[in-house]
Parts: C-alpha cells; sequence; structure tokens
C-alpha cells in the first residue's frame, strides 16, 4: 500500500452518514476519523464502485428545523473495513452543519464515559479539541 497524503490532521470519530453510490444506492456508513480534506467510513463496498464520485448525506437537526446536507466526494481508496473519501465540494455551511455534529457526537461520547463512572472522564471541555489544533 502506498503512502497516504492527507491534508489536515485526522481526528477520531464515530458518528454515522448515509453514502449515496449511485447507481448502486443508498448505503449506511460510520465515519470513523475526519480531517479538514475528506474522511474515512466505515461501510461495506458497494459492487461496481471504485474511484467514483458520491455524495455523503448527513442531517442536522436544531431547534425542531431538520437540515440534509449533501457533500460530493471522491472515493479515494478501499479497505477490507471501509472506504477513504476525499471532499471534491466543500461548501462553508456544509462543513460548519459537519463539523456541528461531530462536536455532538463528541459531546454525546463524553457524556457516556462520565456514567460509566470512570475517573476523569467528563472532566474535558467537549468539543475543544476541534477548535484548539
Amino acid at each position: 500500500m502506498g503512502m497516504e497524503h492527507r491534508c489536515g490532521s485526522r481526528r477520531a470519530i464515530n458518528a454515522g452518514v448515509i453514502v449515496d453510490c449511485r447507481p448502486a444506492g443508498l448505503i449506511r456508513a460510520r465515519i470513523q476519523n475526519i480531517s479538514v480534506g475528506g474522511l474515512y467510513l466505515k461501510m461495506r463496498p458497494p459492487s461496481g464502485v471504485t474511484n467514483d464520485r458520491v455524495r455523503i448525506i448527513f442531517i442536522r437537526r436544531d431547534r425542531g428545523v431538520c437540515r440534509v446536507y449533501r457533500m460530493p466526494a471522491v472515493i479515494i481508496r478501499w479497505t477490507r473495513d471501509g472506504a477513504g473519501l476525499m471532499f471534491s465540494e466543500l461548501t462553508s455551511s456544509s462543513f460548519y452543519a459537519l463539523l456541528a455534529i461531530l462536536l455532538a457526537e463528541e459531546r454525546r461520547a463524553a457524556a457516556a464515559k462520565a456514567l460509566n463512572g470512570r475517573p476523569g472522564a467528563g472532566t474535558r471541555k467537549p468539543g475543544g479539541s476541534w477548535f484548539k489544533k
């Protein structure tokens, strides 16, 4: 396997998305890590999709309003567990919506750790790491 090139540092995350792999259809996936230039998704590979253009679909719910975002991406590589994607067109509104969803996931994970009674869990401000790098 060749060297992987990234524009930004990776952040581990576990958030659900839908991948539109037309004509193969819609596939559920989990974001494993993300950077400014792309992300790695845990998903099963659909037949006939390699180095293809897809759309990452996610929904943001805010104050009773649901917004659907579709972020175009290109599948760069496949692994046994999923796919590495590079964003092809990233609008600022889509990026900030995705960031908000990821921060919410990070907060939920911190709250879950605190509920499990682990020492030191929940003492770090969730989301702080996204802005301090």
